[in-house]
């Protein structure tokens, strides 16, 4: 089974860093959600379900803003 992992990052940084996170794990051909202050409240539990229940979805990135 392969490892799943999640990359949270400090509030300090802005939505673009978030882009910078994500460009390895996109490169590795890893399918991800990600998570910041930008997506709609109605659309977050989606975001941590497809993490939780779809084993291609193996990175979770998000803020703790």
């Amino acid at each position: 089974m392969p490892l799943s992992f999640a990359i949270l990052l400090d509030g300090g940084f802005v939505r673009r860093k978030l882009g910078t996170a994500r460009q390895p794990v996109d490169a590795a051909g890893i399918k991800f959600v990600r998570l910041d202050g930008s997506v709609p409240q109605k659309k977050r539990r989606q975001l941590v379900s497809e993490f939780r229940d779809n084993p291609a979805c193996r990175a979770f990135i998000t803020t703790n803003a």
